[in-house]
């Protein structure tokens, strides 16, 4: 290989996580990083090594003698080697060292920061579908955090799709539900303040995927019924209709009655 190569990687190739959290990305980003220095043929084993050159003399001693192929692919397996030990933990490359080439360190990395990795990002997952909003916190603030930590997750390859987010948002308002956990706010207050939270997220959500009017999951705050939201309900309506009504008459009944008085009145005097 006559490709002038750099010794070092770019800053966007991330340190490899003990823990295997940034696997995912890391593996992308060292990968694409290597192709691009010309080395990857290392690391998945389709360089191999050229033969050397063996020479047998007329007295039967054998020699071989390194072609100048040979000893540019033992130097680039040297940086290869470089550049991973750059992007690894210590205790990582103390487990693979012992490996005499590039492909046999990489495949040992690869199998076990693949389980490691699966393993952390399934705990993150499962710690970020079960979020719920603080005693007496703030619902704003808390949905404000559950995005951030979605792109946050999203950056080490922890993909947390639209309905699973949806379905964490809503879940984790059951807050809401308990009188104890309202912080002094009314009922009506807190409804509100997630009414107006709710709505956004289900828009943001139903416009990336291709916009859903299924309401069958959604449950009524004043009747509880399945269906329609709050600002939607019949019966909120009709009761609203009522009270109106039933103010209305009373103000007639009330004006009828002071009428009434004064006529008395007049006839009396």
């Amino acid at each position: 290989m006559t490709t002038s190569l750099s010794d070092s990687l770019p800053s966007s190739v991330p340190k490899l996580d003990t823990t295997g959290l940034n696997w995912a990305i890391f593996s992308v980003h060292f990968q694409d990083a290597i192709e691009a220095k010309g080395f990857w043929g290392h690391f998945d084993g389709m360089t191999p090594r050229p033969m050397a050159i063996t020479i047998t003399a007329p007295d039967g001693t054998v020699t071989s003698t390194v072609t100048p192929e040979e000893a540019q692919w033992l130097k680039d397996e040297r940086l290869a080697k470089s550049l991973l030990t750059q992007k690894i933990p210590d205790l990582t490359l103390m487990c693979v060292h012992s490996k005499t080439t590039i492909k046999d360190r990489w495949d040992t990395i690869v199998t076990k920061y693949t389980e490691k990795g699966a393993y952390a990002q399934t705990e993150l997952c499962t710690k970020f579908l079960e979020s719920k909003c603080p005693n007496k916190g703030n619902i704003c603030e808390f949905l404000g955090s559950l995005r951030v930590k979605k792109e946050e997750l999203a950056k080490v390859g922890v993909d947390i799709g639209n309905k699973d987010y949806l379905s964490t948002t809503c879940l984790s308002m059951d807050v809401l539900h308990n009188p104890h956990n309202r912080g002094g706010k009314s009922k009506e207050e807190d409804r509100d303040e997630a009414m107006s939270v709710v709505p956004l997220l289900k828009g943001k959500v139903e416009a990336k995927s291709g916009g859903s009017k299924r309401r069958d999951h959604i449950e009524c705050w004043t009747c509880g019924k399945k269906g329609h939201y709050q600002n939607k309900c019949p019966k909120a309506n009709s009761s609203e209709k009522g009270k109106k009504k039933k103010a209305n008459d009373s103000l007639k009944q009330s004006s009828s009655v002071n009428a009434a008085e004064t006529d008395d009145e007049e006839e009396g005097a």
